[in-house]
């Protein structure tokens, strides 16, 4: 009996140890590239400029904040990175712009849009400097204290993110400096 009993107790335990706990890895949001990619987003706080406002590079521009045609003028801007000082842009690397009407006395008032742009391995939008463009209106869907740069809509809403022209257009300006980057 006592064989039987052990014969058992070893069968079950080798079983144990052979099944396949994939579905434990499912809810596992660590090998979601989504839920890693908004993590990324979500830890991008390091702030390149802060309260930036009219034009830096002398000419008016016009950007579709939201919808809305915003002058420089009329908003007020703050950038940040997921890069730490001195560090360079490589792939991975995200930029954020938090875009504010400017309010009373010059004051940020509602928060319009956040953009991002997310570098790209080479060859994926040359003409965009290998960054994909991503626009996350203010709309009231986000939860600014879980996702504090926006939700990332998804991969395939190409009006909100991707190889965006009006975004690589403007980034190309001969001003803008080296990789599509600047603040304007």
């Amino acid at each position: 009996m006592k064989k039987i009993i052990l014969i058992t107790f070893v069968g079950i335990i080798a079983f144990l140890l052979s099944c396949d706990d994939s579905s434990n890895k499912s809810n596992d949001s660590s090998n979601d590239p989504v839920s890693e990619e908004q993590a990324k987003l979500n830890e991008s706080l390091n702030p390149v400029a802060i309260g930036l406002t009219g034009d830096s590079f002398g000419t008016d521009a016009t950007i579709a904040h939201n919808g809305a045609p915003l002058t420089t003028d009329e908003t007020i801007r703050d950038v940040y990175t997921n890069l730490s000082e001195g560090e360079s842009i490589r792939v991975g690397t995200i930029f954020t712009k938090h875009t504010f009407l400017k309010g009373e006395q010059g004051r940020k008032s509602d928060l319009v849009v956040t953009f991002a742009m997310i570098k790209r391995e080479a060859g994926y939008y040359p003409d965009g400097g290998d960054w994909e463009y991503v626009k996350m209106p203010n709309d009231g869907t986000n939860n600014y204290l879980q996702n504090p740069n926006g939700k990332l809509p998804t991969t395939e809403d190409n009006i909100n993110r991707g190889k965006i022209v009006a975004c690589a257009s403007c980034h190309q300006h001969p001003l803008a400096g080296s990789d599509f980057v600047f603040t304007y």
